[in-house]
């Protein structure tokens, strides 16, 4: 059989069967490839479920309505974060809450707030919802992103295809892009991202420079991509 030949349509009606991007590349990487090239992810994805980073996060309420009470948290991933809290909370007060099956509800925003923007805003509706006579569960008082991530390789691929270029992934999110190096699938997981690099530029770069060390000192990204891509000695030809 050959390979399948996918159009913008068969790829829109592909796309449906999955939840995630994360499934949708996983199990149908030539039609998730299509769509990266021509540019219509977005469009062919509008109904997965859309996953925050390590710097864009959702903000979410767990709201106790009997006793007056709220947890105001962020997350990645609200389904996971939900059902750790249910499992075991990292909050005492919410454990134990859910451990006696106090009433409650949850309520998580639709749409992704950025790192610069989402401290603040879990900070003052903890001190708004404190104002208001609520009984606050946070035992902090927010304004940060929370913990470390403990990085997997399926985490840090999603984390990745936040990114168009390997110098915001590498700048944006480090933990993920040494990770990556650090267990060699870097390569793999970038694949979808574009170089401004090319042999033709790379060694026009090089060029400059009179010694390799001056050459990765003044141009890491183009160093880089040359020692990547097995093209070093060559474009350091006329170095000394």
């Amino acid at each position: 059989m050959g390979k399948k030949k996918w159009c913008e349509k068969s790829v829109a009606t592909e796309a449906l069967k999955y939840n995630t991007r994360n499934e949708f590349k996983d199990n149908s990487s030539g039609a998730y490839g299509y769509a990266l090239k021509y540019k219509i992810l977005d469009s062919v994805s509008k109904h997965m479920v859309i996953m925050g980073n390590k710097y864009n996060r959702f903000i979410y309420k767990i709201i106790f309505p009997k006793i007056n009470s709220i947890y105001i948290g962020l997350t990645y991933n609200f389904n996971e974060r939900k059902n750790s809290h249910i499992k075991n909370s990292s909050n005492k007060n919410v454990k134990y809450l859910m451990s006696i099956n106090e009433e409650h509800f949850w309520f998580c925003d639709k749409d992704i707030t950025p790192e610069n923007k989402v401290g603040i805003i879990e900070k003052t509706l903890i001190e708004d919802y404190k104002n208001n006579g609520w009984n606050v569960l946070n035992i902090s008082s927010g304004g940060g992103l929370g913990g470390g991530y403990k990085w997997t390789k399926e985490l840090v691929e999603n984390e990745a295809k936040n990114y168009n270029n390997r110098g915001d992934f590498r700048i944006k999110s480090s933990g993920a892009y040494h990770f990556a190096q650090r267990h060699r699938i870097l390569d793999d997981i970038c694949k979808h991202m574009k170089s401004k690099w090319s042999l033709e530029v790379v060694k026009n770069v090089a060029s400059n420079f009179s010694s390799r060390a001056e050459f990765a000192r003044e141009s890491c990204g183009a160093y880089h991509y040359a020692l990547r891509n097995k093209i070093l000695d060559e474009v350091c030809e006329h170095m000394n």
